[in-house]
């Protein structure tokens, strides 16, 4: 459908609902029509809304420059690479990366700036993930687990968890399951789930089936679906029988997948790359995730990507470039503002 069809579909949706409107006044005048009338209007709006819908899928592909993610500004203050980042509230967000470095992302003014350093922590931090209101798993080289926790309004590192791996591994990646449930993949394939018993953080049973020979990043899709990367490798992690086990390999990442962030209920930004950052859209079409459009425009590897709000996603990678990915709303609300402009321009 192009943009004349329609425009002539939602017309003729019009002349109709007017010729109906106006065969009803009389009934009007007695006030035997009011809820016709209303249930037409109703009517024409939904029809008009599914004509929308419809022409959604095929505008969006032909005219990206609508709704096209864009990277903004750059963020300064972190001396290592970065690794990891978790929203920790509106206003702040955990960074953590190279030589133990761990910092407080803080939005002041409007803008975002590097804050407060956190310290405590032996080694590389590879991953970190929000446990509750004031606990955040963070996991490094050589096994290492902590829990971060919030005291008297400030963060820092308290237990240490044990267990990761029988064989030395880096934790890379964590992903919360449940309330007391946690995924913990590493750097050389190993999966564990991070369990809550009696108030403590255990890792209990190892994740069987077919895996990944590293694992980097893992993202929960629904209840019972997480999207887990590493490498050139792409999986879903799926909930069977009460049990977490890997299932279907998806194509189309062309190089290393290192971090992804859920957008919404059907999008999902991969990030990752080689000499230079790669950075694309993972969607839901048909009931299958496929990997979709390209982003362009961050130069290095990139490392993590922490949502910050509907429309903004934190983005960071090699040699501490860090920028804001910002995303448009893809909804009938802003197609509606789109159409006459694209209409106009169009050859009807």
């Amino acid at each position: 459908m192009n943009c004349k069809e329609l425009r002539d579909d939602i017309n003729k949706l019009r002349e109709l609902h007017d010729s109906l409107s106006a065969s009803l006044e009389k009934m009007n005048e007695t006030g035997v029509g009011n809820k016709n009338v209303q249930r037409i209007n109703k009517k024409v709006t939904e029809l008009e809304d599914k004509l929308l819908e419809k022409y959604l899928d095929d505008f969006a592909e032909k005219n990206p420059e609508v709704f096209y993610p864009k990277f903004g500004e750059k963020i300064e203050g972190f001396n290592n690479r970065i690794n990891t980042s978790t929203k920790l509230s509106n206003d702040m967000v955990f960074v953590g990366g190279r030589k133990g470095e761990a910092r407080i992302l803080k939005k002041k003014d409007g803008k975002w700036r590097f804050d407060d350093w956190v310290g405590g922590f032996n080694g590389f931090i590879g991953t970190s993930i929000k446990l509750s209101d004031d606990e955040v798993f963070v996991g490094g080289d050589d096994g290492e687990a902590r829990i971060l926790k919030k005291k008297d309004g400030k963060w820092r590192f308290d237990e240490k968890i044990s267990g990761f791996s029988r064989i030395i591994d880096n934790i890379r990646t964590s992903l919360k399951l449940s309330d007391n449930e946690v995924f913990v993949g590493g750097q050389r394939g190993g999966a564990r789930i991070l369990r809550k018993k009696d108030g403590k953080w255990k890792f209990d049973n190892e994740i069987e089936g077919e895996g990944l020979k590293a694992i980097l990043t893992s993202t929960r899709l629904s209840d019972d679906e997480a999207f887990v990367g590493g490498g050139e490798v792409a999986r879903i992690l799926r909930k069977k029988d009460g049990e977490w086990k890997f299932d279907d390999e998806i194509e189309g990442f062309d190089r290393d997948i290192h971090t992804s962030t859920k957008l919404s209920d059907d999008m999902v930004f991969v990030g990752g790359g080689g000499y230079h950052g790669e950075a694309r859209i993972l969607r839901k079409k048909d009931g299958k995730w496929k990997f979709d459009n390209e982003i362009e425009g961050f130069n290095k590897y990139i490392q993590t990507s922490t949502k910050l709000s509907d429309d903004m996603v934190f983005v960071c990678g090699n040699e501490g470039e860090a920028r804001i990915l910002k995303l448009e709303d893809i909804s009938l609300e802003t197609l509606k503002k789109h159409i006459e402009d694209i209409a106009k321009k169009s050859s009807i």
